[in-house]
């Protein structure tokens, strides 16, 4: 004789397919978006420690765009000061080729210190340019002190040696005129190497160390947010299995009860 299906016991089996296929649908979500965590009440807890994750990384990234900005800058300034100290040099091979000449015609002291002139011109327009880029940087953390003023120096100095000047060819004072061009060329090479310590040691060293603390913050992020598709699958299978199970029991209960009232009409 056939037991017919009771209302609560329909009511429990419809509950139960509900809840598989709301996990169907929770999976297939999961899957699409490649989130584990879609909305809030996913994992309320873990939703507040992504959310801290997320602001330590978008801190950490906008700190390494600052730190490349600023290296840029160095990297400015570092190409200036290289031109500054080739030019000097081609000042000092020019004061020295004058030394050893012998007898200077006026003629040929003329074209020697037209030269000359002209490479101090170019370096203070380089001077400038390294300056702005030195005055960037200047107020970073760990950055050397006076690099600008230390320039400055440099190039100043090499005014004696132009035409008037103190040192220029027509003083004769050649001596006095390398002397200037070999500190302000010693001052600047300083410079430039107190710029690349900088770039290496300060700024490297602290985009290396972001590096790594962004990538331990993106790793601990993924763990809490992104879906496992392993897992997440094997659940979507599980809750498919059953949510085919449920329907074949609403099914079946459903003919059964039909059956036992074709046998009472």
């Amino acid at each position: 004789m056939f037991s017919p299906v009771s209302s609560a016991g329909s009511t429990s089996l419809l509950d139960a397919f509900r809840r598989s296929q709301q996990r169907v649908d929770e999976s297939l979500l999961r899957l699409a978006s490649g989130r584990r965590i879609n909305r809030g009440s996913d994992d309320p807890a873990g939703l507040i420690s992504a959310t801290q994750l997320e602001s330590a990384i978008a801190a950490l990234e906008a700190e390494a765009s600052a730190v490349q900005r600023v290296d840029a800058q160095a990297s400015i300034a570092d190409g200036h000061t290289g031109q500054i100290s080739s030019m000097m040099g081609e000042l000092n091979e020019k004061i020295v080729a004058a030394g050893n000449s012998g007898a200077l015609s006026d003629a040929e002291r003329e074209a020697y210190q037209l030269e000359i002139d002209s490479l101090v011109s170019s370096i203070q327009r380089a001077a400038n340019a390294a300056g702005e880029s030195l005055a960037s940087i200047q107020g970073h953390s760990g950055a050397p002190e006076g690099m600008g003023d230390t320039l400055s120096d440099a190039v100043a100095s090499l005014s004696s040696i132009v035409s008037g000047g103190d040192n220029s060819l027509a003083s004769g004072n050649l001596e006095a005129a390398a002397t200037a061009v070999e500190s302000a060329l010693t001052s600047t090479t300083s410079l430039r190497g107190s710029i690349g310590a900088f770039q290496k040691h300060t700024l490297g060293a602290r985009l290396s160390a972001i590096e790594t603390e962004h990538t331990n913050l993106l790793e601990a992020h993924s763990r809490i947010v992104d879906v496992d598709y392993a897992e997440e699958i094997s659940n979507l299978w599980q809750a498919r299995a059953m949510t085919s199970a449920g329907i074949a029991v609403l099914r079946a209960a459903r003919h059964r009860n039909e059956q036992v009232l074709s046998l009472l009409a």
